[in-house]
């Protein structure tokens, strides 16, 4: 059981990160390059494609400038889902096709209002694909057999004590489609967390990983 809450229809692009970097309330992406390394966070052709290369953190820092929050994983996959637990890809039962994940063209995002015939019940888009996000959880594999039953958000490092682990839902396009439906789940630990020498706060920050955001309750 959820209480009401509302997700974002599309993930996070460009220039409304862009927004909250230029005033100083969010950092910058880890890169400003796309995947095929070509320039990305501050070209305009890609205003409306995902912010990519930010961290858990920066995530939760822009939601929050915006009066927003991350998605429980639980608000994430019932957003996906619908009110049918075992439907496996947002849009129902039907294998993807070109029109509804990104799957079909060079191994890049997409813009993120594309794909629209993917859309879930709720109308959001590209919950399967484009790029994975971040959700307010830890990441432990059993999490589903111990949660409880009412709003379930996972606030404990139950995975490895050694690693933080958030996870990230949707799968992307530079991933196997598997990882897109709406039952997969991963965690997001690895890369600069290490680098940076500081597990206080994931600083995992990739090309295939951005967000969108959600808040409680419903409009009056």
């Amino acid at each position: 059981y959820l209480d009401a809450f509302q997700i974002d229809k599309f993930e996070v692009t460009n220039k409304e990160y862009r927004a909250c970097t230029d005033v100083g309330a969010c950092n910058l992406p880890r890169k400003f390059i796309s995947n095929i390394d070509e320039p990305y966070f501050y070209n305009a052709d890609y205003d409306y494609f995902p912010v990519m290369y930010v961290s858990h953190w920066d995530a939760e820092d822009y939601c929050s400038w915006v009066g927003k929050r991350l998605p429980t994983e639980a608000e994430w996959e019932k957003a996906a889902r619908g009110a049918v637990d075992t439907r496996p890809w947002p849009w129902g039962s039907e294998h993807y096709t070109c029109d509804t994940l990104n799957r079909c063209g060079d191994f890049h995002p997409e813009r993120v209002d594309d794909f629209r015939g993917g859309q879930s019940p709720y109308g959001a888009v590209n919950l399967a694909g484009n790029v994975f996000e971040w959700v307010q959880d830890h990441y432990y594999d059993y999490y589903y057999t111990i949660s409880p039953y009412a709003n379930p958000v996972n606030t404990e490092q139950l995975q490895d004590e050694n690693v933080i682990y958030f996870s990230i839902r949707g799968g992307s396009y530079h991933d196997n489609w598997w990882y897109s439906r709406t039952f997969h789940r991963k965690g997001g630990h690895w890369g600069d967390t290490v680098l940076e020498g500081s597990n206080d706060k994931p600083l995992f920050r990739s090309f295939r990983v951005g967000f969108r955001c959600a808040s409680s309750g419903i409009p009056e």
